[in-house]
């Protein structure tokens, strides 16, 4: 797993032992450069930061297989850097967003011995548990609770062609990650929906990659107004045309294949004193 520290991080941390250290761990389809805008803004409070590129991303391997990507493992990855800059001590505060969420909440839990704190974004957090996870009856649920399935965009990316869609159609891909779409429902007062509309509808983000079904006709979302968004657009797609999707998707696989769920029955255990390891003590 490759990884980036901030200026003069080993000076920092070693002139003042209680001083936090930032993990930035970032989700699909990023990398670390996903931080770039709040990092100078946390590097003027004067925290040391560790940003890793997580495993089928940036610079760091790309293996395709799902197993590899399982919580447990990834934890113990970023546990190892933090042994190579010599931190030591409880200090760390991960911060996750996305894939990186789920991450940083798992590391949080197997190595609470080196965390202050835990900060996620995006995605909530998620309880171990010792079911199986199962994608039907997550949409089903999800459906009945929020008159959506949550999880219907995990049909498109589990699928065998998905990594070879995306790639062929990265300008598109970007348009779904990244486009404004207000609802016609006065109920909504004009608010965006468009991640909605592509992540928990039937078959939408694939008909949109490839202009098929709903959208045949070509239609095109409006993106966003980010600083730079033509730059950042650009970078993705060289990016994604060099590295593709086969190793991303396997945060995806890895789940709905359950190749964790041992792992997440450890986690359901109580501790030595009884206590429940799901919870901060």
């Amino acid at each position: 797993m490759s990884y980036y520290v901030s200026p003069d991080f080993n000076t920092k941390i070693n002139s003042d032992p209680d001083l936090p250290i930032l993990m930035l761990v970032h989700g699909f389809p990023d990398h670390a450069y996903m931080w770039a805008g709040a990092v100078p803004h946390l590097s003027s409070l004067g925290y040391p930061m560790i940003l890793p590129d997580l495993l089928g991303f940036g610079g760091s391997s790309k293996p395709t297989k799902p197993s590899l990507y399982n919580y447990r493992q990834q934890a113990d990855s970023l546990s190892q850097i933090l042994d190579q800059e010599g931190v030591t001590g409880k200090r760390v505060i991960p911060i996750g967003h996305d894939w990186g969420s789920a991450t940083s909440q798992r590391f949080y839990l197997y190595h609470r011995d080196r965390c202050m704190g835990l900060c996620l974004l995006s995605l909530a957090y998620q309880i171990p548990t010792s079911s199986r996870f199962s994608l039907s009856t997550a949409n089903e649920e999800t459906t009945k609770r929020f008159g959506y399935p949550q999880w219907e965009y995990w049909e498109f990316f589990t699928a065998p062609d998905a990594p070879e869609v995306m790639r062929l159609n990265l300008e598109r891909f970007w348009e779904v990650n990244n486009g404004l779409y207000s609802s016609p429902l006065p109920e909504e007062k004009g608010r965006d929906i468009w991640m909605r509309e592509m992540f928990c509808t039937k078959d939408a983000m694939r008909e949109y990659i490839t202009r098929t079904g709903k959208y045949a006709g070509g239609y095109t979302v409006p993106l966003k107004n980010y600083p730079d968004g033509e730059k950042l657009k650009q970078d993705f797609i060289k990016r994604m045309s060099r590295d593709g999707f086969e190793g991303p998707v396997c945060y995806y696989l890895s789940l709905a294949n359950n190749t964790m769920i041992e792992d997440e029955k450890l986690l359901c255990e109580k501790d030595e004193n009884g206590r429940d390891k799901r919870v901060s003590h």
